[in-house]
């Protein structure tokens, strides 16, 4: 059995506009601190697809971070 996740940054979907229509400070502290700003998608659906995919057969445990770097600059714990 394999377990694995995927822990997105912020993806350019309707619940992501609408949160940040509600909050324009929010969207400017959350997208100044990741170089590429809002991810798509289908960057997301990548990821999913190679952890579907045999190539990742050996692969367990892992949490896979498609977020712009947002993990190791800290930018997930800003208030």
């Amino acid at each position: 059995m394999t377990v694995n996740a995927i822990a997105p940054g912020p993806i350019d979907t309707e619940m992501t506009r609408d949160l940040f229509r509600q909050s324009p400070e929010q969207r400017e502290r959350v997208l100044s601190s990741i170089p590429a700003g809002q991810g798509q998608p289908d960057e997301i659906v990548a990821g999913m697809l190679y952890l579907l995919s045999p190539e990742a057969a050996f692969m367990t445990g892992h949490v896979l971070y498609i977020d712009d770097g947002m993990s190791v600059t800290g930018a997930h714990g800003r208030p």
